[in-house]
C-alpha cells in the first residue's frame, strides 16, 4: 500500500480525529465507557426496583428524577468556580469518585429514601460537568476535534 493510500484510509480518519485521547485523557475516556456501560446494562430494571421492591411509586420516581435534574442544573456554575479555584484535573477525580460512592446507596437500599439519597448525592458529585467539557475541549487544537470530544460525552444520550 503506497503512503498516500494509507492516509486516505477509514482508519487513518479516526486515529487523525482522535488523536487528542491520549494520556490520562484517554484513561478518562475509558472509564467513562466503562461507567456508561456499566450504568445503562440495569437501568431498565430501575423502574420496576423502586415500585414493587422498595415500595415507591411512579409520582416517587418522577420526583426523584426531577430533583436530581434541578441540581445537576444548579451546579453547573458552581462546577466552574470550583475549578478556578481547585484545578480542574483535582474536581473531576474527587467527583468522579464521589459519584461512584453514591451507587452505593442504591445497591444497599432498603427503601426509596436511600435511592433518592443516592441521586442527590450523585448529583451534586456531577457538579465536575462542566469542567468536564473544557479539560476536553483543551485537548484538541481545533474546532473540528472540539465539536468531536463534546461528540464523545454526548453519545451517553442517545
Amino acid at each position: 500500500m503506497l503512503p498516500s493510500e494509507e492516509k486516505s484510509g477509514i482508519l487513518y480518519k479516526i486515529k487523525a480525529d482522535f488523536s487528542f485521547v491520549r494520556g490520562n485523557y484517554l484513561l478518562l475516556v475509558l472509564s467513562w465507557i466503562l461507567m456508561v456501560f456499566a450504568l445503562e446494562l440495569p437501568s431498565i430494571f430501575y423502574g420496576p426496583y423502586v415500585i414493587n421492591d422498595l415500595h415507591g411509586t411512579p409520582a416517587l420516581l418522577g420526583l426523584i428524577g426531577s430533583v436530581s435534574l434541578m441540581i445537576v442544573a444548579l451546579m453547573q456554575f458552581p462546577g466552574e468556580y470550583l475549578a478556578d479555584n481547585y484545578g480542574r484535573k483535582w474536581l473531576v477525580s474527587k467527583m468522579t469518585i464521589g459519584v461512584g460512592i453514591s451507587y452505593v446507596f442504591y445497591a444497599l437500599a432498603p427503601s426509596w429514601h436511600w435511592i433518592l439519597i443516592g441521586s442527590i448525592i450523585g448529583s451534586f458529585c456531577l457538579v465536575y460537568q462542566p469542567p468536564l467539557w473544557a479539560l476536553s475541549a483543551a485537548r484538541a487544537n481545533d474546532e473540528y476535534l472540539i465539536s468531536s470530544c463534546i461528540s464523545l460525552f454526548r453519545l451517553r444520550f442517545l
